[in-house]
């Protein structure tokens, strides 16, 4: 199964995918985590191409090769591809989410983050996608609202805000935090793999 993160930027995409792919090893996946967002620099992901110097142009050759990589990539059996989205929804008009077998936007308590997760789902809908959606950086008082703000059938979990994932990530450190919410939200995608519903 080949899975797109999405979202906005500062939604917690980069965050959201090595949990995920944490939690998905544990349960016996192997898991392979692909960089295709130019702002992720420290974590240990498979990387396709990023920008490092002045002058050196556009990243658009790089969508070309992301394209080109996930549509000739394979998985068997209790194989999962992560791939970590740049921030917006160029890859859409690039059509990378067409080689995914899954759309998964992440979304945090902003209103540019529930605008942005409305225009995925129709693009979703017209690329004849499956999406579904994380609520993330969810505190008790926002939750209800966060809810409204989306078609519940398309919400697969809600992740809390999180201190010590926040700072972690402040520190470049590993991410060590374990959270149930996480390991629900994998095994929902796990078990939801029909991509055409």
């Amino acid at each position: 199964m080949k899975i797109e993160v999405s979202g906005k930027g500062g939604s917690g995409k980069s965050t959201v995918s090595v949990l995920l792919a944490r939690a998905m090893r544990t349960l016996g996946y192997r898991v392979l985590l692909v960089d295709g967002d130019e702002s992720n620099i420290g974590l240990e992901m498979l990387v396709i191409g990023k920008i490092h110097h002045f002058g050196e142009g556009c990243v658009c050759p790089m969508g070309v090769l992301s394209k080109k990589f996930l549509a000739s990539l394979e998985t068997g059996e209790k194989e999962i591809v992560l791939v970590d989205a740049e921030a917006g929804v160029e890859h859409f008009g690039r059509g990378i989410v067409g080689e995914c077998d899954l759309i998964l936007g992440v979304v945090d308590p902003t209103a540019e983050s529930f605008q942005l997760a409305d225009k995925m789902a129709r693009m979703a809908a017209r690329a004849n996608k499956k999406i579904r959606f994380v609520l993330n950086k969810v505190e008790p008082e926002i939750e209800a609202v966060m809810k409204q703000k989306l078609t519940a059938a398309r919400v697969i979990g809600m992740i809390p805000k999180d201190h010590l994932i926040f700072m972690e990530s402040l520190e470049g450190k590993a991410l060590t935090r374990i959270l149930p919410e996480v390991d629900a939200i994998s095994r929902e995608i796990l078990m939801d793999d029909d991509p055409s519903s």
